[in-house]
């Protein structure tokens, strides 16, 4: 895997997570705890749709938590430990990299 690239991907993901952490950190503040803002490495699974990713930021509400459109999965060694998004988060954020252009633009979007 290659490194990222500082200015056009890693600067814009720490603006964005900051941006998102505000929002939901503002939201906390008037006792509406909307829900988690997760950066890279975050696993997202669909086993529905057999789709599986790492993308750059991710935001799951407690709303679709609760509804069950998304769950919070445990490790299967420490179960205090939390791996992986299954359903559906709220929003999904790629960066898209010179390298990357191709795949997220014809292989993730579809």
């Amino acid at each position: 895997m290659s490194p990222e690239e500082l200015f056009t991907q890693g600067r814009p993901k720490v603006r964005l997570v900051h941006a998102l952490e505000e929002i939901v950190a503002g939201a906390e503040l008037r006792c509406a705890d909307l829900g988690y803002i997760l950066s890279d490495k975050t696993r997202v699974t669909c086993t529905q749709s057999k789709f599986s990713t790492e993308p750059d930021i991710v935001f799951v509400s407690h709303n679709s938590l609760d509804a069950g459109r998304a769950r919070i999965i445990s490790s299967p060694k420490q179960e205090d430990r939390y791996i992986e998004i299954q359903g559906t988060p709220d929003l999904i954020v790629e960066i898209v990299s010179d390298s990357s252009v191709l795949s997220v633009t014809r292989h993730l979007r579809r």
